[in-house]
Order: C-alpha cells, then structure tokens, then sequence
C-alpha cells in the first residue's frame, strides 16, 4: 500500500518489521524486494545485490531481481560482474529485445561504450524499430559516438510511423544539440521496473501495474514517461484526481507537457468541471498540428454535455489543422458527424460519417 501511494520509505519500514518475523521457510518476497530497493536507492550498492539475488521469483518478478543485481554491480565499480549477470538474461523467451537493450545500457555505464553500441543495434533490430525506449536511446547513444546521420535515419524512421511523437520529435529536432548522458544505476534499474508496468498496462492489471510504476518513480522521479504511465493507469482506475495530481508533475520543458495537460483536461471533463477543462485544454494550444487532439478532446467534453453546436465548433478547428487525413482521425470524424446529427445538420452528418467510415472501412461503428 506505501509503495502503491509512491512511498518507498514507509514501505521499508513496514517491511523491516515484517522480516523481523519471518519464520524459516517463508520467503516474503514482496517485503525483500522492498528492502533491496530502499537500499539501492540509498546507494548501498554490495547489500541491495546480495538482497536481489536472495529474492526467489518468476516471470517478471525474476527479470526485476536479477537485473537489480546487475545494477547494484555497476553501482558497487564492478563492471565484469555487471556484465555478465546482464548476459545471463540473454536468450530468455520472449525477452530478446528487452534483455539485449538493458544489457546495453550497463555496458555503457561501465565504459564499454563499443560493446554497448553493438548490443543496442541489436536490440533496435529485434525490436524492429517499433519500442519508443529502445529507440530514443540508440539515436541517443549514436549521438554520443558522433553517428549523428544515423541517429537522424532513426528518429526518422521512427517518427515516419508515429508523425506527431513529442520526445522523438524533440530529439530530432535538437540533434547533435542535446548532451545526453549513460544512465545512473538508478535510472538503470527504474528502466526495469518501468518496463514492467508497462508490459502490465497492458493487461486490466491495473494495481499491480501502478505498483511498478510507482518503484521506477522512487528510483528515477523525473522520469516524464513514467509519470506519464501511473497518470494513466489512475486513469483506468477512474481516479481522476489523483490522476491529474501525478500529470501536474511534467514540467513546462518537458516534451510531454502538452501531453499531460490534455490529460488534466480530460479528467476535469470526467469529473464534471467543463469550464475549467476546457480552460486548461485552451492553455495548452501550441498553434501547431499537435492541437488536433486537444481541440478534439474540447469537443468530447462539450458532446458528452450535449453541447453539440460548441462540440462541432471544435471538431472543425481540429479537422482544418489536417492537412491530409489518415487512418487514425477516422474517429475526428465520425464524433464530429455524430454532433452533427444532433443538431439536424443531415447533408454535413452524413458527409463526416461517409468520411470516417472511408479512412477506417471496417471500423463498425
């Protein structure tokens, strides 16, 4: 429950006292992990390992522990140790891409930046370029190595596929600019655990998910994707506040702050405040094409209010910054006919819905 809320010393405490009662045979793994993770975070790199690796587990929860170990590794200079328990993870079923890629970014911690070069283009390759992480952190690395030409042909392989992305995007747009550097131990293994809760995010496994996120934010707090990640799973769990609460923490500079304040827009509109979603949603317009989805998410909150003439209003001002529509604004569309029809405009109705029904045919609604 600590942890679930963010706490990750509360948790220790509570878990702390639970090992003090363990009787042999019960192994409490949940409590060990939480031990391991505070002693991680607080830099007692040789004890988290040993803490890690005294953890029994499977399937995720095996992956989490083990590349703690190889972490704490990095964190204690042992970089022979921490390379080799990253290469045990390889060869896992299912886990090529995410072991490879990990494995690159702790031979990159340690200075081996050739091998990790090799290891993340094979992670790139396996994750057919289609994993925002692997991704950013290949053109990342490439920077670094001075391979900027072919940096830019992944950012621009990847944005090909998602036009609009921000950090990509960014990226992009500040290439050989921007001084990334190799990640900390911390943001490390924060990666891990992020990873996890995404795969759950996946899943209705909402809780467990939010558990996850909430370790990767205790390792790594600005980490803006994962913030981005709990903001949504608290969304799914229909906790719209707490849900705004968490996107508040994305800083203006962010790539995804414009991101996050359509979301704090969309959960007022859930919680019934549409004056004050739609004036969060305003502030948040860019002037670029990236304003298509809010003034389209303005345009759901005022139909969900049968507010159907404002609801078209806004629609249109999404519809014009499309300079040629595809597939994935078949929904722009079809809402945009939807308000239509209820406000006895046929001839126009119909038209969005023929339009909708023509980008996306075998969408049934």
């Amino acid at each position: 429950s600590n942890m679930s809320k963010g706490d990750l010393d509360a948790a220790a405490e509570n878990a702390d006292a639970l090992l003090k009662s363990v009787k042999p045979g019960e192994d409490n793994r949940l409590a060990r992990l939480i031990r391991g993770l505070k002693l991680f975070r607080d830099g007692k790199f040789t004890e988290a390992r040993a803490a890690f690796e005294g953890i029994e587990g499977k399937a995720l929860s095996e992956v989490g522990n083990r590349f703690g170990a190889a972490w704490a590794a990095v964190g204690a200079k042992q970089p022979d140790e921490a390379v080799k328990l990253a290469q045990s993870l390889l060869g896992a079923q299912g886990l090529e891409a995410f072991a490879v890629y990990h494995k690159a970014l702790i031979e990159e911690a340690v200075g081996r930046n050739a091998d990790a070069l090799q290891s993340m283009a094979m992670a790139y390759k396996v994750s057919k370029g289609e994993i925002l992480r692997v991704s950013a952190a290949y053109g990342a690395m490439l920077e670094r190595s001075g391979d900027t030409s072919k940096a830019k042909a992944v950012y621009d392989a990847y944005l090909a596929k998602s036009p609009d992305h921000p950090v990509i995007g960014q990226m992009a747009a500040n290439l050989g600019k921007t001084k990334t550097a190799p990640k900390t131990p911390n943001e490390g293994l924060a990666e891990i655990y992020y990873a996890i809760a995404n795969s759950l995010s996946q899943d209705n496994a909402v809780d467990l998910s939010m558990f996850y996120a909430q370790i990767s934010l205790a390792l790594n707090p600005r980490d803006d994707i994962a913030i981005t990640l709990l903001g949504e799973r608290l969304q799914a769990a229909e906790r719209w506040d707490e849900s705004s609460d968490v996107f508040r923490r994305i800083p203006k500079s962010s790539p995804v702050y414009q991101n996050a304040q359509l979301q704090i827009g969309a959960n007022l509109a859930k919680e019934d405040k549409l004056d004050e979603a739609v004036r969060v949603l305003t502030g948040a317009l860019s002037g670029t094409a990236r304003d298509v989805a809010i003034h389209s998410t303005i345009g759901d909150a005022y139909r969900e209010k049968e507010r159907y003439a404002e609801a078209d209003a806004a629609y249109t001002r999404a519809a014009n910054l499309l300079t040629k529509p595809s597939e994935r604004d078949w929904i722009l569309f079809y809402t945009r006919g939807i308000s239509r029809e209820r406000l006895k405009r046929w001839t126009e109705a119909e038209a969005d819905l023929e339009k909708a029904l023509k980008l996306k045919p075998e969408q049934p609604l």
